[in-house]
């Protein structure tokens, strides 16, 4: 599963959970490593970083990961297929 089609199924997700999400089409301008998504709901904020299954954290993104720490997530297609990203989202 390549990552623009992960990107389509998480989004189809959060619609399915009720959540408020944002994704930067161009993040060219962007400060580097911002995860690929943000949603809220109910007051709960979530960033979302998709990733291949193979896909690596570049340092910029380790640093925001580690900065949001628990309102940060990393999901993979293993993790959509799972059911990771719906316990997730719950």
């Amino acid at each position: 599963m390549t990552e623009e089609v992960l990107q389509l199924r998480v989004e189809e997700r959060l619609r399915l959970y009720g959540y408020e999400f944002f994704h930067d089409r161009d993040s060219r301008r962007n400060r580097a490593g911002l995860p690929d998504i943000v949603a809220a709901r109910d007051g709960r904020v979530i960033l979302l970083e998709l990733k291949s299954e193979r896909g690596r954290l570049s340092p910029a993104q380790q640093r925001w990961r580690d900065a949001l720490q628990d309102h940060w997530a990393l999901v993979r297609p293993s993790d959509l297929l799972s059911g990771a990203v719906d316990a997730l989202l719950r």
